[in-house]
């Protein structure tokens, strides 16, 4: 997801590529002029905001544990990423 998202933002270099790709595509989708062509869907930014806030809280520092439920609903979450990305059989 992150590749992806580095990818077609042209974010290939820095630290926190995820972060600022979703900043950056929030700001696009927001923008009226933008949003219809930009190639982004709402859905796609908020499955990747939700990974991205899972991923956070599996660090070992982390002391509110995650569901394994929840953890496992990620995986269909990244089918949906890659099916609204292109990316699908």
């Amino acid at each position: 997801m992150e590749a992806i998202i580095a990818y077609k933002l042209n974010l290939l270099d820095g630290k926190d590529r995820l972060f600022e790709g979703l900043r950056l595509i929030e700001k696009i989708l927001n923008d009226s002029k933008q949003r219809d062509t930009c190639g982004w869907t709402d859905l796609q930014y908020h499955i990747a905001h939700k990974i991205r806030i899972l991923h956070g809280r599996t660090h070992a520092t982390t002391r509110v544990p995650l569901r394994p439920e929840l953890a496992l609903s990620t995986v269909e979450d990244l089918n949906c990423f890659l099916r609204e990305s292109g990316f699908e059989r």
